[in-house]
């Protein structure tokens, strides 16, 4: 059984290598680039980062949501006093 299974351990370890992560996101250099682009004025992005500036600005207005805050009654129709 031991020879078995040594053997089985030699065939099966090279298989088992680092697998690569995966990787969600930019590739690497993208956002340099980018941001070169965008010093050198490029519309595209220009306009892009602008849009992208106007909407952070507008989240930041809006006030965070409360769980205590909710309209709905719970299924029993009791409201909990707090």
């Amino acid at each position: 059984m031991k020879p078995f299974a040594l053997l089985l351990l030699v065939l099966v370890l090279p298989m088992c290598g680092r697998a690569e992560r995966p990787y969600f996101g930019a590739e690497p250099g993208a956002l340099e680039k980018a941001k070169q682009a965008i010093a050198a004025g490029d519309p595209v992005l220009v306009g892009a980062l602008k849009k992208l500036k106007q909407d952070a600005e507008k989240a930041l207005l809006v006030a965070p949501a409360s769980v205590t805050e909710k309209k709905q009654l719970p299924p029993a129709a009791m409201r909990m006093i707090t």
